[in-house]
This record gives structure tokens, sequence and C-alpha cells, in this order.
């Protein structure tokens, strides 16, 4: 499985947006997912919070390769320092 390793500039402890989510999935992720293998995406340990704006930006570009969120949450494994920013990055991308 490849991890992908986030590289959020660390002024930043809550990020939000659509556009810089779709800007850090093109930059960052899109290189290593294919649509099917399996990947993990790791958010540094200074975010403390995600808006759900940018996490509807970041996998957009991943639904366009695997339209099935069901299928894309088996393919995608977001980690994070803290277990409740974790679940809700879960949350929202099951929105």
């Amino acid at each position: 499985m490849k991890v992908i390793k986030l590289k959020i500039n660390k002024e930043y402890t809550c990020i939000a947006g659509y556009q810089y989510g779709a800007e850090i999935y093109e930059e960052q992720v899109k290189p290593h997912f294919n649509g099917t293998e399996k990947i993990e995406i790791r958010f540094p340990d200074h975010i403390e919070a995600v808006a759900i704006s940018f996490v509807q930006g970041f996998i957009n570009g991943m639904l366009k390769l695997v339209s099935d969120k069901n299928r894309l949450l088996e393919l995608v494994t977001l980690k994070s320092n803290d277990d409740y920013l974790t679940n809700r990055l879960y949350e929202d991308l099951r929105f």
C-alpha cells in the first residue's frame, strides 16, 4: 500500500476550501492514485480541523476514477494524529 504524507504549510492548523482541497489532491495524491490500488493518506500532525469543503474538493478527483464512495472507502485509508479528526474525515467523505 502506498503511503502519502500530505505536505501542508505548518502555519495552517485548520484547512478549508473546495479549491484548496482539489489543489492538494492534484499535486500530492493524483500522481499516486490509480483507482485500483489501495493508498493511505496521512494528514500532518499540526492539522487540527478540516472543513467539509476541503474534503469535497480533495475527493472530487478520486471520485472521477472511483464513482462509488463505498469502493473509494475500500481503497483509501485516511489517518491523522487525532482519532476525532480521523473520524470526521471519514464522515465528511461519506457525505
